[in-house]
C-alpha cells in the first residue's frame, strides 16, 4: 500500500522521522520532528556562536507564501493541497477555494440529479391531473345514466313545462309507528326509492306535500305536536326550509346534471323524505341512496 502523503520527514539525516505535526526552525527554515525541534539539537547553522543577526534585532522567521492570486498571506507551516500541491493559506486549503486543477465538478452531477427528480414529479403530477380528469368524466358520464335512468322511471305532473322539470330520486322515510324490532329489521334494509319530477318554481313545502300524495304518506305537517315530513340534503341530512324555492337550492353542478352529489340539488340527484321530530332539522343516519 501507498504511504499517504501526509506529515514532513526529519531533516536530521540519521533521523529522518516522519512527523505529522512537524516543526519549521526559524533559524535554517528546515522541519525537524520534536526530538530535534531545539537549535542544538540539530545543530542549527543559524545559531553560530558569532553569526550577525538580521535587521531589527530578531531571527528571520521562515513563511510559506499562498499561491492564490490577490491573497497576501503567509502560514509558518506549509500548507499544501493534497490534489494539486499548491502551497495555500489556511483559508484556501479547501480545493473549491483556490480553484483546484484537480477538482471534480459536481454540478453537471447535481443537474442530472435534479432533472431526474423534476421528471418523477412531473410524471407523478401528470398522472395525478389525468386522473382528476379520468374521474370528473367518469362522474360526469355516471350523473348523465343516472339522469337518463330517472327520467324513464319518473312521474309527476304532466302539466309541469320540460324545461321546469326537476328530475329526483325520492328516499321514502321510514313507517312511523312500527314495532322496535321491525324497525331494527327495516333500518338494515335499504329504503323505498321513487323517482319523480317536480317543478323548479315550486318551494320544498309544496314538493313534499306532493310527494307524499303520490306515494301516499301520511303527512300531519299541519298538526303543531306530529313528527313533521321533511326534504333533506342526502349529503349533510340537513332539513331545507319548506319556504325555500327549488331552484335556489340547485347546486353549481347539480344545475348541469354533472358532478359528484354533493350539497344542494341536482338533476337526476338524490334526496331523502323523513319524519323529523318538531324543531328538528337533521335526519338521522341512513344507507346513501342507490345509484339505479
Amino acid at each position: 500500500m501507498a504511504e499517504l502523503d501526509v506529515g514532513h520527514h526529519c531533516a536530521v539525516e540519521h533521523c529522518g522521522q516522519l512527523d505529522f505535526l512537524p516543526f519549521v526552525c526559524n533559524g535554517c527554515g528546515k522541519v525537524f520532528c520534536l526530538e530535534h525541534r531545539g537549535k542544538d539539537d540539530h545543530a542549527c547553522t543559524e545559531a553560530t556562536p558569532g553569526r550577525a543577526a538580521p535587521a531589527g534585532g530578531a531571527a528571520a522567521l521562515t513563511s510559506y507564501a499562498c499561491h492564490v492570486p490577490a491573497c497576501s498571506a503567509r502560514e509558518l507551516l506549509p500548507v499544501l493541497c493534497p490534489h494539486c500541491s499548491l502551497q495555500v493559506c489556511f483559508r484556501h486549503r479547501h480545493q473549491v477555494d483556490h480553484a483546484c486543477v484537480n477538482l471534480q465538478e459536481a454540478a453537471p452531477r447535481m443537474q442530472r440529479t435534479q432533472e431526474l427528480v423534476r421528471g418523477i414529479t412531473e410524471g407523478r403530477r401528470g398522472a395525478a391531473t389525468a386522473a382528476g380528469r379520468r374521474g370528473a368524466r367518469s362522474a360526469a358520464v355516471t350523473a348523465r345514466v343516472q339522469l337518463m335512468k330517472t327520467k324513464q322511471q319518473a312521474v309527476g305532473e304532466q302539466g309541469i313545462p320540460q324545461e321546469e322539470r326537476l328530475y329526483l330520486r325520492v328516499r321514502l322515510p321510514r313507517p312511523v309507528g312500527v314495532s322496535e324490532g321491525q324497525q331494527q329489521q327495516q333500518q338494515q334494509e335499504e329504503q323505498e326509492e321513487r323517482a319523480v319530477f317536480v317543478s323548479r318554481a315550486w318551494s320544498v313545502g309544496r314538493v313534499v306535500d306532493w310527494v307524499a300524495s303520490a306515494t301516499r304518506l301520511p303527512n300531519n305537517n299541519h298538526v303543531a305536536s306530529a313528527k313533521k315530513l321533511r326534504l333533506c340534503d342526502v349529503a349533510t341530512l340537513r332539513a331545507w326550509p319548506m319556504d325555500a324555492l327549488v331552484d335556489s337550492l340547485l347546486s353549481a353542478l347539480g344545475s348541469e346534471g354533472e358532478g359528484a352529489a354533493g350539497e344542494g340539488l341536482r338533476d337526476g340527484g338524490g334526496v331523502l323524505l323523513e319524519y323529523l321530530d318538531p324543531g328538528c332539522d337533521v335526519a338521522p343516519e341512513a344507507s346513501p341512496p342507490s345509484a339505479t
